[in-house]
């Protein structure tokens, strides 16, 4: 038999059986939400696009549409207060024909708002065009993230008002189901700080005897109050919002996507979506679980469940944008979500649906329709009832201070001396070409936990180049994972050597290189991928150990040959994954993602 054709067969068996192993069937007496966000860019534009759009939805086996009707600062829909989204001036609103066919067909609709991610990379949108003075920056005064969003601040009352007229104004004027809200939530803080507007800053100052945000040291018990500070605004708009709402249509489904994990979402969000399902101001919540890691996906649906389980209803979302190539993967999570108590999915997006996936659907895991779980009444839809009615007084977020380390590493520093040796970028160890300049000992893990696998790094300077060597100690050299081949491939998720650079502490810019076993380079700004400089590096395997030399020229980092007296931040670190999980070593802390340049180390020219 042909090879070619027994591989491929054993493939699609492993496909199959993938698919098979787990049971398809749900509790019919519960129900199931089987959610789908229709992303702006497959919003109809005609009645007859919409009509078309709710009736093959329905056929794959979806109940529960969030269109998307407020984004990047414009309405979708025809609004008396917000300038209309230029891509469908002079288009039908389709929102109330959306509704009126989801209704005929048993479905409900809960339109998709972006809360305070209201301007876009090439455009600020309609809001921050008509009111500049409500933009949130950086903590380097940038009002565009690194992420190519521009945020609205929801410390200023005239955000706050202006948002939940809007939502008003829909919930007025359509017969909705429910409301969902997106980017109800700060931009990431990582890598750049953000979320450091004027307002937000005079605010905490009067707050906390004039301490400005803006000089706490990252980390501290200072930074604590500043990430719980900004995060009860969010808090509170939840609350005002679920408030609003609900005294125009008492039985709304108050919806919110929010970040998966729940600490993470408040330490780099300031969203604190357990704080909401506990004070019963949102019905259901979709922590967005986006990814291809089945066993991480599992745990992560365990985490958020011991949270949420009979407080409010419970969706995961998925994300079908990640299995373009796989989507059979979308059916694989649903049966895994099925194994829990959560009561149905959501897919992320209308772009990422094909007839073929959407056949998959309604064939396999969607083979019969089902009603939703809010409408249902049963032992489960009683427990989040029972739950809701018990909370007779406001309850309390939870402290931060103990997801933060107790006993913060100082962040190191290194002088680096001018070369008087000749490197010659080939990987190996030469004993004189590096024996002058000082060694560093990589002791630590990402968290600050001791390792006891041994990298030692040096580096060096002249008046071309930055050079930096590392020595990686393995007693697992067999095992070393080296799968990127490409430029640009992601080195980091193989045993790889990094250096972080940042020329000027005051500029929110840093330059990441990353090299696997291989000699394939990564680099970026930022998160820039398609920053791509001319730098070397050469690695070479040993019985217990593997070395990289890397030469990174000032032409790549685009400055000039740094002088005596003048000093980078930096980080020097190493990916080690012998075991099948990463271990994430680093000279100085992060105490998370690498990507946190307020605690890159001092790299002092002498």
């Amino acid at each position: 038999m042909n090879k070619i054709f027994i591989i491929l067969l054993v493939l699609l068996s492993t496909q199959i059986f993938a698919q098979e192993i787990i049971d398809v069937s749900y509790n019919k007496n519960i129900g199931e939400v089987r959610g789908i966000w229709i992303n702006s860019d497959n919003m109809p534009k005609t009645k007859e696009e919409a009509i078309a759009q709710v009736k093959e939805y329905y056929n794959a086996g979806f109940n529960l549409l969030f269109p998307e009707v407020m984004c990047r600062g414009y309405a979708i829909y025809d609004s008396k207060i917000l300038e209309r989204d230029p891509r469908f001036v002079g288009k039908e609103d389709v929102l109330k024909t959306i509704i009126e066919t989801a209704h005929l067909y048993n479905m409900d609709v809960q339109p998709w708002v972006w809360c305070f991610r209201a301007g876009y990379t090439d455009h600020p949108g309609a809001i921050i065009t008509a009111h500049p003075e409500w933009l949130e920056e950086s903590k380097y005064g940038d009002t565009l993230s690194v992420n190519g969003g521009m945020w609205i601040s929801p410390i200023i009352p005239e955000v706050r008002e202006f948002l939940i007229s809007i939502y008003k104004e829909i919930v007025t004027n359509y017969d909705v189901d429910g409301f969902h809200l997106d980017y109800v939530r700060y931009e990431t803080q990582n890598p750049i700080l953000y979320g450091y507007s004027y307002a937000a800053r005079k605010k905490f100052r009067y707050k906390y005897f004039n301490i400005d945000p803006l000089k706490i040291e990252y980390l501290s018990p200072e930074y604590i109050n500043w990430i719980e500070f900004r995060e009860e605004y969010i808090d509170t708009f939840v609350r005002d919002t679920s408030k609003a709402l609900k005294e125009i249509k008492p039985n709304i489904i108050i919806s919110a996507a929010v970040a998966m994990d729940p600490v993470e979402a408040r330490l780099n969000y300031m969203q604190d979506w357990p704080h909401w399902a506990n004070n019963g101001w949102v019905d259901m919540i979709i922590p967005m679980t986006y990814m291809t890691d089945n066993t991480k996906f599992e745990k992560n649906m365990k985490t958020q469940l011991d949270i949420l389980d009979n407080k409010v209803f419970t969706t995961i979302g998925i994300g079908s944008h990640m299995f373009t190539k796989d989507e059979w993967m979308n059916t694989y999570q649903i049966k895994l979500a099925r194994k829990t108590s959560y009561m149905g999915q959501a897919l992320f997006a209308a772009k990422y649906m094909t007839p073929n996936l959407e056949e998959m659907l309604a064939e396999t895991v969607w083979s019969d329709h089902a009603s939703l779980p809010f409408y249902k009444d049963n032992e489960k839809t009683q427990a989040i009832k029972t739950f809701k009615d018990n909370i007779t007084s406001f309850r309390y977020p939870e402290s931060l201070k103990p997801y933060f380390p107790k006993n913060i590493l100082d962040i190191p520093v290194y002088h680096i001396t001018k070369r008087t040796t000749n490197i010659k970028i080939d990987g190996k160890v030469g004993v004189n070409e590096w024996e002058p300049y000082e060694n560093i000992e990589i002791k630590y893990d990402n968290m600050g936990k001791e390792t006891t696998n041994t990298t030692n790094v040096k580096a060096t300077y002249d008046d071309e180049a930055l050079y930096v060597y590392f020595v990686c100690f393995e007693s697992n050299m067999n095992d070393i994972k080296a799968e990127a081949t490409d430029r640009d491939d992601w080195t980091f998720y193989d045993d790889s050597a990094e250096v972080f650079i940042q020329m000027i502490p005051t500029v929110p810019k840093y330059d990441h290189f990353s090299v696997n076993t291989l000699n394939t380079h990564f680099d970026q700004q930022l998160y820039n991928t398609s920053w791509n400089k001319d730098w070397e590096s050469q690695v070479k395997k040993y019985y217990d150990a593997w070395t990289c030399e890397i030469k990174i020229p000032y032409s790549a980092l685009t400055v000039d040959a740094p002088k005596p007296g003048d000093f980078w931040k930096v980080n020097f670190t190493r990916n080690r994954w012998v075991t099948g999980e990463a271990e994430n070593l680093t000279w100085s802390v992060p105490y998370g993602s690498f990507h946190t340049p307020e605690r890159f180390g001092y790299l002092f020219f002498d």
